[in-house]
């Protein structure tokens, strides 16, 4: 009986720790009228943006109490299908759920380690609409795809020997960025060679990279560590001329450059504007924080919650910032950090 309880201790405390490292997540429907939330539970709940009304639910029939939990969710393109990020001992697979009613219309696996009991934890559909793509962070460096058609693999790649921090799906394209814990930054692409126009250069990203996330054109990468972001843009990448040249003292590598640090800001969420000009990063502490990412100036930081804040959207027009606790849903006012009005989106199944 004690080895019983000592296990269930720990098993608790293991969910606990991942349930607090991974971004839950809150996603806003492309036609902007509905938002999701993963909410570290055996399901994801739908609400209406206007009047934050539930909707429904979408649980997976696999799913038991003890499988684990899903992470932040995802819409595809058109707005008919939802997925999810899966955290858990189920196998890996992660359901496909049509929006209009929850039914599960298909189950994907996006999980390859044999090794390894956890499933993909970032979920997407590609821009395009063509794919459902799944990318392993925390473990093995692992990258799928599977097409919306058929539902079938249709990609594969993976690193054992390697262990990703971070990932991110591009909304525009099929494109996935993982930063690789020896490699560095990296780029998939199911339909083609790895995008020339993001490793047209060298690329030195910076270190403590905790979460990425594209801006919403799909053209600027943003990188996220505790207190501070960054930005990637293909389109300020030198044109032409010498990458490398030891003897002559030149080096054209690109370092993005790091915003201000925080003091004390441990990130716990990440969203970008729709340009990528500005970021938003959500603290463990519960503080929002805005940044402008060409000049790397903190414009507001804030109090959003006394909990950490687990999943931000911006709407299209940059004005609302959607944050998520876990239990509550705030709509700010993205400028100003102004409180226009919450949504109780619990409850949660809470790990102690």
């Amino acid at each position: 009986m004690r080895k019983l309880s000592t296990l269930i201790f720990v098993c608790t405390a293991a969910i606990a720790r991942a349930q607090d490292a991974y971004e839950a997540g809150i996603t806003l429907s492309p036609d902007e009228k509905y938002f999701a939330v993963g909410n570290a539970s055996t399901e994801i709940r739908l609400f209406r943006v206007s009047n934050g009304k539930f909707v429904r639910r979408f649980r997976c029939p696999s799913h038991n109490v003890g499988d684990g939990f899903f992470t932040k969710p995802a819409f595809s393109p058109n707005g008919t299908y939802l997925t999810a990020g899966n955290l858990g001992p189920d196998g890996g697979v992660n359901p496909i759920w049509r929006v209009s009613d929850g039914k599960v219309v298909a189950r994907v696996a996006l999980w390859a380690a044999k090794d390894s009991p956890s499933a993909m934890n970032v979920v997407g559909f590609s821009g395009d609409g063509k794919f459902v793509l799944g990318s392993l962070y925390g473990e093995h460096d692992q990258m799928l795809a599977h097409t919306v058609a058929t539902w079938r693999h249709a990609y594969f790649v993976h690193n054992w020997k390697t262990r990703s921090t971070a990932a991110a799906i591009c909304p525009k394209g099929s494109l996935v960025a993982s930063v690789n814990s020896e490699i560095g930054l990296r780029f998939w692409d199911p339909e083609s060679e790895p995008a020339k126009k993001w490793e047209g250069w060298p690329v030195r990203e910076p270190e403590g990279i905790r979460y990425m996330a594209f801006s919403g054109d799909g053209n600027v990468l943003v990188f996220a560590g505790d207190g501070w972001c960054a930005r990637l843009d293909p389109r300020l990448f030198p044109k032409g001329g010498v990458i490398m040249d030891t003897g002559r003292r030149v080096d054209n590598t690109v370092r993005p450059k790091k915003t201000v640090v925080v003091p004390s800001f441990i990130v716990r969420s990440v969203c970008a504007s729709g340009s990528g000009k500005e970021a938003f990063l959500g603290g463990r502490d519960g503080r929002i924080a805005r940044f402008d990412l060409a000049t790397g100036k903190l414009l507001r930081i804030w109090k959003g919650f006394k909990d950490p804040v687990k999943g931000l959207a911006l709407t299209r027009n940059g004005k609302t910032l959607l944050a998520y606790n876990l239990s509550e849903v705030r709509y700010w006012n993205a400028v100003t950090g102004k409180l226009r009005g919450k949504v109780t989106a619990g409850p949660v199944r809470r790990m102690s």
